[in-house]
């Protein structure tokens, strides 16, 4: 498998019950994406349509303390490979990896919008090279 094209990470809050008792936390999702559409690659420079790839891992983070710093993050690679392993097996919600899917395909659609800019390449340009 390649390099995805998109790598990145970011915040969502989410709320776990048990036991009767609610706890909101945040998780930190990173993920690496190769979204299906003709996309620019900075690395070589034209655009390009490559294998279609999605990975992602979950992380549940600590709470902030009074100073608005977290701690190292609690959970284990273990644990973070659970949490991850949920959405593959059915246990969370089944739209869960979709949405999380399609918001990271978003910030890949911006991401693509700020290299083509910088590169002075056209948001339409017809000329894809396969990868």
């Amino acid at each position: 498998m390649t390099k995805p094209a998109f790598v990145g990470e970011f915040e969502t809050p989410v709320t776990l019950r048990l036991l009767g008792d609610e706890l909101i936390r945040d998780v930190k999702v990173e993920y690496g994406y190769t979204p299906r559409w003709p996309y620019y690659s900075v690395r070589r420079r034209s655009v390009v349509s490559g294998e279609y790839q999605f990975g992602l891992s979950i992380c549940v983070l600590p709470e902030a303390g009074i100073d608005g710093k977290r701690a190292d993050v609690l959970s284990t690679a273990e644990e973070q490979w659970a949490l991850s392993q949920m959405l593959a097996i059915g246990v969370l919600k089944p739209d869960l990896h979709e949405q999380i899917r399609s918001h990271v395909d978003d910030i890949a659609k911006r991401q693509d919008r700020e290299n083509r800019e910088g590169a002075g390449v056209s948001p339409d340009t017809p000329d894809v090279e396969a990868i």
